[in-house]
């Protein structure tokens, strides 16, 4: 359990003094649902500028972190550099047929060539998401929603649902190429424009893309993995 998490339990035994174990078990179920609602409305918020939540990094996301785009990505940043190490190996544990690549991946972002990074980042981002989910991660197409919501019909947990739910958001990951304004690409970088060259898309090897790429990428794997360990669990 994150340690965020922690805090919000201690938080609401110290304030109602709770003395009734059957009392605690429905008001805290509530408090949780309605704690889980927040935060996922808090993230989704994020991820329409291309910053995702992923299981090695602090699950809590101030609302004040959202009032500037440049504010939430500086936390985001800093959150990933701490634990950078530990999601490229949570990743490459989960899917160590694609360690060599992954490595390779981070390798480029540590040696800030960004050009390189961003579209090994996407790639992969694109491999595991179409492994386990049999969909394009980018697709505009309907059946990519049809997919999504039979995966949030399976009833694998609040917890997951309120996170992959996030997969339906529309952002500039998977925007159409012609989106090539700068009022767009601050909100992120663009698969398209990027995977097929477009010359308005040539700009995309920055610092910031690049730690959005490696949030997407972690965000996907988290997703995955815990949808193949939560699916075959049921059986």
């Amino acid at each position: 359990m994150h340690h965020g998490c922690i805090q919000h339990i201690l938080q609401w035994l110290k304030k109602y003094k709770v003395t009734s174990a059957r009392i605690a078990l429905v008001d805290f179920d509530e408090f949780l649902k309605g704690s889980l609602e927040r935060l996922s409305k808090r993230w989704k918020d994020a991820v329409t500028y291309g910053w995702y939540p992923c299981e090695c990094l602090p699950i809590n996301l101030n609302a004040k972190v959202l009032n500037s785009s440049e504010t939430l990505s500086e936390t985001m940043i800093m959150r990933i550099d701490k634990k950078i190490n530990l999601i490229e190996s949570s990743l490459s544990d989960h899917f160590p047929h694609r360690k060599k690549i992954i490595t390779e991946a981070f390798l480029l972002h540590r040696e800030k060539r960004y050009i390189a990074s961003v579209p090994l980042f996407l790639i992969q981002t694109e491999g595991i998401f179409s492994e386990r989910f049999t969909k394009s991660f980018y697709s505009r197409r309907p059946d990519r929603a049809v997919k999504i919501n039979e995966v949030l019909k399976e009833n694998l947990g609040d917890a997951f649902n309120s996170f992959f739910s996030q997969t339906l958001i529309e952002n500039e990951f998977g925007s159409a190429s012609k989106r090539d304004k700068l009022e767009h690409k601050i909100r992120g970088p663009n698969r398209n424009g990027i995977m097929h060259g477009e010359q308005n898309h040539l700009d995309y090897g920055t610092r910031i893309n690049s730690y959005k790429s490696i949030s997407l990428f972690a965000y996907v794997g988290w997703m995955a993995s815990t949808y193949m360990a939560r699916s075959s669990a049921c059986f």
